[in-house]
Formats: structure tokens, sequence, C-alpha cells
């Protein structure tokens, strides 16, 4: 028999699977039950964690927007003029590794008219 997972845990897999699913379909095109059946729970419980589907894809995308930050911040901590440049510039170079990631900026500046 499998081994329940935490709360926690679970709730980092939802995350993951609702990344995938918001990055290649976008907020309203992506599948509350796609997400569900991916993860082996309910609807009922994805709405339980985070609310609305809107909630759920909010989250995601904030954080999408945070890797971002977060990177450039740190690449260019301690350094100035064009030495940041180049860390900040070599930090982004390697977020576009992230294709779920970049996709879910895409995603939320398309969802921007969304009120």
């Amino acid at each position: 028999m499998a081994e329940r997972m935490s709360r926690t845990e679970r709730r980092a897999q939802v995350l993951a699977i609702a990344a995938g699913e918001f990055a290649e379909h976008g907020l309203h095109g992506a599948s509350t039950e796609a997400i569900a059946q991916a993860a082996g729970i309910t609807q009922a419980y994805i709405f339980r964690m985070f609310g609305t589907k809107k909630a759920l894809f909010l989250e995601l995308v904030r954080a999408a927007f945070e890797r971002v930050g977060d990177g450039m911040r740190e690449a260019g901590d301690g350094k100035t003029g064009l030495d940041a440049l180049s860390a900040m510039g070599a930090q982004y170079f390697d977020l576009l590794a992230d294709r779920t990631g970049l996709l879910l900026q895409l995603q939320g500046f398309a969802a921007c008219g969304d009120p």
C-alpha cells in the first residue's frame, strides 16, 4: 500500500501538476479535473486547498515572477555596474531553461484582462 502524502507534499504535488496545466492552457483553458486526475485526488480537494481555480493560477504566476525577481536580486547582490548586469544576464539565461516558468509568466500577461 502506498504511503499517504502529507498536506505539504500533496500541495507541492498539485502545484507542480497545475503549473504544467496552466502553462500550456492558460487560466481559462486549464482543467482542474485534469489536475486532480493527474494528482490522484478529487477536484473538491483542489478547491479546499486553493479556494478557486483563479487563486491557484495566481499563486503559480506570482511564484514564476518571484523566481525571476529573486534570481536577479541574488545575482546582483554585492555587485555594481557591469558586474551586476553581467551576473543578472547570466542568471536570466539560466532561467530561460525553465519553459514552464516562462509560459506561466506569458499566461499571466495573457490573463491580465480578467478581473
